[in-house]
């Protein structure tokens, strides 16, 4: 259908008949009669029954006002809409936030941008670290916290958050007495990991071997307590960031440092070249400030 025959249309169902439209539209009455048998022939349908005085509509002419009121509605709520996005005051944002990543700062960013953004629909996505990157990379999220170092080029950061990784040991185990553990003492150790999907799960192994350890993993989860409890029930060592080692409260465990230290950084990214919607721009911004 073309936008001017629905125009017509309008405006002949607005006025009441065929002169009246023509006058209107200042166009001929003829050219718009023509216009109007072939908008009814492209429908199948006639749409005026042009033997009543006024002028009446049909089933199917009823059925095509509501379809163009609808449609003022539709035309109305968008420019609202876009409105709302050139100021600041609409949209919608997908975050990808690894459950690790919730216990650090980025909980603050988050509450500050709903606060100062309350319209613009902020869509959480709990995923691991890795699964942020890919799921950033291939555009299903607008941007995501992840654990620094990017391997990804095409990618931009912002650290928001560093601190040192630390072992939490059964004071049942041999190394209790130590006053650091070393990354070579992890050999043939019982480890308690992260699952695959995080981060951690790569930095630590990685650490590993760059120092000829070979570690027994013995059990994986993406929740840091409870590698801590069985850290606590003797089953292993867990290597967790050292703010949630101090919220483990056990007498059956000792936390320590490790030698040599390694952070665990995390930063919000999102991709170099591609469009960032205004909801973007704005937690990339607040994130800036929030960090500096």
């Amino acid at each position: 259908m073309e936008i001017r025959h629905l125009r017509y249309f309008q405006t002949i169902y607005q006025q009441g008949s065929f002169t009246k439209a023509a006058d209107a539209l200042f166009i001929s009455q003829p050219a718009l009669s023509k216009a109007m048998h072939e908008l009814e022939a492209e429908l199948g349908i006639t749409l005026l029954d042009r033997h009543r005085r006024p002028l009446t509509l049909t089933d199917g002419g009823r059925a095509l006002k509501e379809f163009i009121q609808n449609l003022e509605i539709q035309q109305r709520a968008l420019i609202n809409t876009l409105d709302d996005l050139k100021q600041g005051e609409g949209g919608i944002i997908h975050i990808g936030l690894p459950p690790l990543v919730s216990s650090t700062v980025v909980v603050d960013i988050l509450a500050q941008y709903r606060q100062l953004h309350p319209k613009i629909q902020l869509t959480i996505h709990e995923v691991g670290g890795k699964e942020v990157i890919k799921r950033v990379v291939d555009g299903s999220l607008d941007a995501g916290f992840a654990v620094l170092p990017l391997t990804e080029d095409h990618l931009q950061a912002i650290p928001v958050w560093k601190e040192p990784l630390d072992a939490v040991i059964p004071r049942t185990h041999r190394y209790a007495k130590q006053t650091r553990l070393s990354w070579a003492d992890l050999d043939r150790a019982p480890l308690l990991l992260y699952r695959e999907d995080y981060a951690l799960f790569d930095t630590i192994l990685d650490q590993c071997t760059q120092h000829h350890a070979t570690p027994e993993i013995m059990q994986t989860s993406s929740e840091w307590d409870f590698l801590g409890r069985m850290a606590a029930a003797g089953l292993g060592i867990a290597i967790i960031p050292r703010s949630l080692c101090h919220r483990l409260v056990s007498p059956t465990i000792c936390v320590m440092p490790l030698d040599p230290t390694v952070d665990w950084s995390v930063a919000l990214v999102r991709p170099v070249h591609a469009y960032h919607s205004h909801a973007t721009e704005y937690l990339w911004k607040l994130t800036r400030t929030m960090t500096l």
